[in-house]
């Protein structure tokens, strides 16, 4: 694996679930992507998908809350490295307009 396709995080949970966030470099600077993945034995060979069973929905949409939280913190350390004038990754200008007007900050 090279740096270039190393995940930036990964957030992992005992039960064979992880979320694998990806940064990546956008024309208006970096933004990540997330992969859920479960994790399962077939025989001796251990395998991925992206298929899930009920009992892994709970846990897994604490774990996504959990890679927003971190991707949210990745922007706002990049804002406060650019100034408040910088957009946090993946918002637009008219969304972070928005939130300056309405007192809102990240």
């Amino acid at each position: 694996m090279t740096e270039k396709n190393k995940p930036a995080h990964k957030i992992r949970s005992g039960t064979g679930l992880t979320v694998t966030i990806w940064k990546n470099d956008g024309d208006n600077g970096p933004f990540y992507t997330v992969t859920p993945t479960r994790s399962y034995k077939q025989g001796e060979e251990w395998k991925e998908t992206n298929s899930y069973h009920q009992q892994d929905l709970l846990e897994l949409a604490e774990m996504l809350r959990e890679a927003r939280a971190w991707i949210r913190a990745q922007a706002i350390g990049r804002v406060a490295e650019q100034g408040p004038d910088a957009a946090p990754a993946g918002h637009t200008e008219r969304e972070t307009g928005r939130r300056r007007a309405s007192g809102l900050q990240h």
